[in-house]
């Protein structure tokens, strides 16, 4: 009898490699911004920043108030 011969293999496409995506960078949080302080004698207004809060009322014998924004 006649030896069956050996059937070749199929190579196996290789699958094209994906491109890893770049990571996106984190956005730093803001510092905290000191709010302007009121002048005398009267509401401070808001902080420089939109987070913060309006400060409070201004000692008159103070050039200016307490207020801080976030």
């Amino acid at each position: 009898p006649q030896p069956q011969p050996q059937p070749q293999p199929q190579p196996q496409p290789q699958p094209e490699p994906q491109p890893q995506p770049e990571p996106q960078p984190q956005p730093q949080p803001s510092p905290p911004n000191p709010g302007d302080g009121g002048s005398n004698g009267v509401p401070d207004g808001p902080g420089n920043s939109p987070n913060g809060p309006p400060g409070r009322v201004g000692n008159p014998n103070e050039d200016r108030g307490n207020g801080r924004g976030n």
